[in-house]
């Protein structure tokens, strides 16, 4: 897959499954994942002229550099903005607002 096409996948995946899951139609479950093939047709939904693949999606996990996880067919987005099942709902803008702090 070309870099600028695996580039955008990754950052939608992350954009759906963080901060707008119910924007893409995803219920995120209680151990904050969704089932793959449900992921794959909310973004073929969303983003109807990229037509990715499940063989994308999955090339995509292998590049985010730790920030998607697959396990047992279902993915989840890793990291400090994601959203859990229990604040799905409401998501402050202070936790949108936050960076990671880097040290030097």
């Amino acid at each position: 897959m070309e870099d600028l096409r695996l580039h955008r996948l990754i950052e939608r995946m992350i954009y759906a499954l963080r901060l707008v899951p119910k924007e893409y139609g995803l219920v995120i479950t209680d151990d904050d994942s969704v089932d793959i093939d449900k992921l794959l047709i909310a973004l073929n939904r969303k983003h109807k002229k990229a037509k990715y693949t499940g063989k994308e999606i999955l090339e995509a996990v292998d590049k985010s550099e730790g920030e998607l996880e697959i396990t047992g067919g279902k993915i989840k987005a890793l990291g400090r903005y994601s959203i859990s099942s229990k604040d799905s709902d409401i998501l402050p803008e202070s936790r949108l607002l936050q960076r990671p702090h880097r040290s030097i």
